[in-house]
């Protein structure tokens, strides 16, 4: 069945965020008109890619963001396997908070996950500097112990952002219970049509900010940003492979 982006906005009037994700987004059989993930949100699901994964405490955990101030900040965590899987092992939004705000939920769930983090990935805009203060938001957050790596924009941003993300979904494995909001929003997550029927782009609703935190991993993959190495340090010894064979 599908459902349009007007029915989403009429339910919206009587029913809670929360309600309708429950309602309408639970079944990756049930599609928004022009999402341009569900299906290949489906086929993960049938491979057995989304699922109730475990973090690897042997592994790191990389982080992509999506950055906002009074507007939703979004983060995504994901430990690259063994086996070349990109696995999205937690998905984290709020707003109107300050940077420490994040940087403390960071810490927490490293401790309580017993991980360490290897690179912190931001998009471009990441390094414009704010008109009230003149710094960048990177350097505020390098104040506060979060140092990022910028991700450049791609030409064509959103085009070309979906379709390379597409074409590395069959490498991408999503954690079902600490990614649930994530699978929503990239199941809502569609081309906005004007009235006469030409597609004008994404739409920016509630979806927007998880989409291009999870569009980062593309782009960031696509620019040779990650890594050479793959490791978690530990008492023993380093355990150490090359992520070449990876990607």
């Amino acid at each position: 069945p599908i459902i349009t982006d007007s029915q989403i906005e009429e339910n919206k009037k009587e029913m809670s965020i929360e309600t309708i994700r429950q309602e309408f987004f639970s079944d990756f059989d049930v599609a928004l008109q022009n999402a341009y993930f569900s299906r290949y949100l489906r086929k993960a699901e049938e491979d057995g890619r989304i699922d109730h994964f475990p973090v690897d405490e042997s592994l790191p955990v990389y982080t992509f963001w999506d950055l906002g101030i009074s507007d939703s900040m979004s983060i995504c965590f994901v430990q690259i396997l063994k086996n070349g899987f990109f696995r999205f092992v937690n998905y984290f939004e709020d707003n109107n908070e300050g940077i420490s705000y994040y940087i403390n939920y960071l810490n927490d769930w490293k401790t309580k996950n017993n991980v360490i983090f290897a690179t912190h990935f931001a998009p471009h805009d990441v390094a414009q500097r704010e008109l009230s203060t003149g710094i960048s938001r990177i350097e505020t957050f390098k104040r506060l112990g979060i140092s990022f790596v910028r991700v450049d924009v791609p030409k064509n941003k959103y085009i070309n952002s979906i379709e390379r993300t597409r074409i590395h979904f069959n490498k991408f494995q999503i954690c079902k219970k600490n990614c649930s909001y994530l699978l929503d929003c990239l199941m809502e997550y569609h081309a906005k049509e004007s009235k006469s029927g030409v597609i004008t782009g994404p739409e920016h609703n509630w979806a927007s900010h998880a989409a291009d935190s999870f569009m980062l991993v593309a782009q960031a993959l696509d620019q040779n940003l990650l890594v050479k190495n793959n490791y978690r340090s530990n008492h023993i010894g380093l355990n150490q492979y090359n992520i070449d064979d990876i990607i």
